[in-house]
């Protein structure tokens, strides 16, 4: 159970999440707060896991709070909530691991909290370490939006493009591989001049008929083919998950 706190000035919104926090499961409200001044108290006495934070607060707003806390050693879980759509881009630039927009559907929130708790388990076993973004941005005909990392299976070049392939489809970046790589070494795995794969994701590696290698994926059919070149380093990485 996930330790948690509400941070909303509306009197009515927390009244909400209260009551689906019951339908949801998984996290246990310890307080509630209507402001930031309350919710620092609130914070330092109970130390929740996750705190479900509004962006428009009286005097000291969500996002600038959420930046402070980000200073600390072991800070906790921030989830983001809203009742603009518009915000969603700013909030996880300032180091939200969720957002949710209002009023909250419980399905979302069970999936926010759901990625909070992967996440504390990928940031302790070392497979995303802390300091990385856990958000990549996104184009879409929307403009800009995010996709959290821990939602991709791989990422591929087609051309000019870098793709980020998720259970739900694939989705394109303005990132070059190299730069993901380099960033997420100890996430992701080279499995192809063009290819990376998500070490986590991992299930196997898969024999064609080419006597080629195929990398299955969770979530996923048609993974990347290994290359010939990196078939050596992958099935070392892979032997010592």
């Amino acid at each position: 159970m996930l330790r948690t706190i509400i941070v909303d000035d509306e009197a009515l919104s927390r009244k909400h999440f209260k009551h689906i926090a019951e339908q949801v499961g998984g996290m246990l409200l310890v307080g509630e707060a209507a402001n930031v001044v309350e919710a620092r108290e609130l914070y330092e006495r109970l130390q929740p896991e996750v705190i479900i934070l509004d962006i428009r607060l009286p005097g000291t707003s969500g996002l600038d709070w959420s930046k402070e806390l980000r200073e600390l050693p072991c800070p906790p879980a921030v989830i983001f909530s809203s009742a603009y759509e518009s915000h969603a881009l700013e909030a996880f630039r300032s180091g939200g691991d969720g957002y949710l927009l209002k009023p909250v559907r419980p399905d979302l929130l069970r999936d926010a909290l759901a990625k909070v708790s992967k996440g504390s388990r990928a940031l302790r076993s070392g497979s995303v370490p802390n300091g990385e973004r856990r958000f990549l941005t996104i184009k879409s005909r929307r403009g800009l939006t995010v996709l959290p990392i821990e939602d991709v299976r791989y990422f591929y070049a087609d051309q000019k493009y870098v793709m980020a392939v998720t259970e739900e489809g694939e989705r394109v970046l303005d990132e070059a591989l190299r730069h993901l790589e380099t960033e997420y070494s100890d996430a992701l795995l080279r499995v192809h001049r063009n290819a990376l794969v998500t070490i986590e994701h991992v299930m196997g590696l898969k024999r064609l008929g080419s006597g080629q290698y195929q990398v299955e994926l969770q979530g996923i059919d048609g993974g990347p083919v290994v290359s010939r070149r990196h078939l050596s380093e992958v099935r070392k990485r892979l032997s010592s998950m």
